[in-house]
């Protein structure tokens, strides 16, 4: 049986994860995280940021690294990049990369950081990209577009990285 003190907590739990529900607001509990880069970092209460994101997601592929310092990241067009692991105590994962695009026109966003209240960190990594309109003139050149985030996550994080292909209509 529950004490009062237990059985008054577990309402005040049932209450807030009912509340949560309705809103159907996962990242009610954010705060923002700085890292200077401008990047949009966000720690969260959430089971998996990639499911509050939309129907636009194109996951990328993250493989660990033989040395465990990381892993090589590959994604749509093109994309090749690293996630590797802080070099001291107490600093930031590394992710950076490249698109590789067939022709220009595209638009590369800052990438959304979300941080999990958890341990380890679930951190997931989000890249909008805007592809040209399908009748828009553009340029046929190959044109590549860098991408770079620091994380302050711990050295056990999980990651999983995406894009969000944005229409422009």
């Amino acid at each position: 049986m529950l004490g009062p003190s237990r059985l008054a907590c577990a309402a005040a739990l049932v209450a807030a994860l009912t509340a949560c529900a309705a809103r159907n607001d996962t990242s009610g509990d954010s705060t923002d995280v700085a890292d200077g880069s401008g990047a949009a970092l966000t720690e969260v209460e959430a089971p998996d940021a990639l499911e509050t994101e939309g129907d636009n997601l194109e996951p990328m592929e993250l493989t660990a690294l033989d040395d465990g310092a990381g892993y090589a990241v590959t994604g749509p067009w093109d994309f090749e990049g690293m996630l590797t692991t802080p070099e001291t105590e107490g600093g930031a994962w590394r992710f950076a990369g490249q698109f590789t695009f067939p022709t220009g026109g595209y638009q590369v966003g800052e990438p959304r950081v979300r941080i999990m209240k958890s341990y380890p960190e679930q951190v997931s990594i989000v890249i909008p990209v805007v592809p040209p309109p399908d009748d828009a003139m553009v340029i046929q050149v190959i044109t590549e577009t860098p991408v770079e985030v620091e994380i302050p996550a711990s050295p056990e994080a999980t990651f999983t990285a995406a894009v969000e292909r944005v229409s422009t209509g």
